[in-house]
């Protein structure tokens, strides 16, 4: 029962610090979140300190909803916005009690990681902007071929979903159903995109579709050359972390 037991902590483990220094590098201010919440921690604990517990239960909240997150591997910065807003007030009350020098040092350093944090938002929110302003057209595409009469399918690799953890999560939970979710919205859940690990089921009337982590493989070479041999060319790009190549027969 327990046989992989090792394999898959490891698996875990690994995953879970990945997400968190992903969600450091996208939100610098949990540098200081993290900090205060020792220091708090240290206090309250071993110096019996309870002055200010009402600041500090919202310090620790906002530590607890960003742990959260990063098990869920979201680590887009906006998902730490509740985080940083419930830390305002501890870090608030922290300055007041500090002395001079370590305020203006601690004020210049949370003002550069709010400006390293702004600008990664505000380039996330526009490459948010611009793909909704065209993802419909792709997703209408979709849609109106499978209308016409195509089948559409979603091609992943066999082998990878066997053996690679993070290709299964993100290539299976996360984008197969992602553009599943759309396609739904877009064809008010009159359309199927089937999952298929093979080409048995491929025919003229089909459209494959191929998710990023299938196609930044090193394997997908040799997934692309049967789909030549089976009359199939590459007829667009979804870009995007969450992209997929779409196939059509010639």
């Amino acid at each position: 029962m327990f046989k992989h037991h090792e394999k898959i902590y490891n698996t875990v483990t690994t995953n879970i610090l990945n997400s968190a220094s992903n969600q450091l590098h996208k939100e610098p201010l949990l540098y200081f979140v993290i900090c205060l919440t020792i220091i708090r921690a240290y206090n309250i604990f071993l110096k019996k300190d309870r002055q200010h517990i009402t600041t500090d239960s919202l310090l620790f909240a906002g530590c607890g909803y960003a742990f959260a997150y990063t098990l869920l591997n979201l680590t887009s910065n906006y998902y730490s916005v509740p985080t940083v807003v419930l830390f305002i007030p501890a870090f608030a009350v922290f300055l007041s009690n500090s002395k001079k020098q370590i305020f203006y040092v601690v004020i210049v350093a949370v003002a550069v990681c709010a400006w390293s944090s702004a600008n990664y938002s505000k380039n996330l929110v526009t490459s948010i902007w611009e793909h909704r302003k065209n993802d419909h057209l792709f997703f209408e595409y979709l849609v109106n071929e499978y209308k016409s009469g195509k089948k559409l399918f979603w091609l992943s690799d066999n082998w990878l979903e066997a053996n690679d953890p993070v290709y299964k999560h993100f290539d299976g939970t996360m984008c197969w159903n992602r553009y599943q979710h759309f396609i739904d919205y877009y064809s008010r859940f009159t359309c199927k995109l089937e999952r298929v690990f093979d080409f048995d089921k491929f025919d003229k009337n089909s459209l494959i579709l191929c998710g990023s982590r299938t196609v930044q493989s090193d394997r997908f070479s040799k997934t692309y050359d049967e789909l030549m041999k089976l009359g199939f060319k590459k007829i667009m790009e979804f870009s995007g972390s969450s992209g997929a190549v779409v196939f059509a027969y010639d």
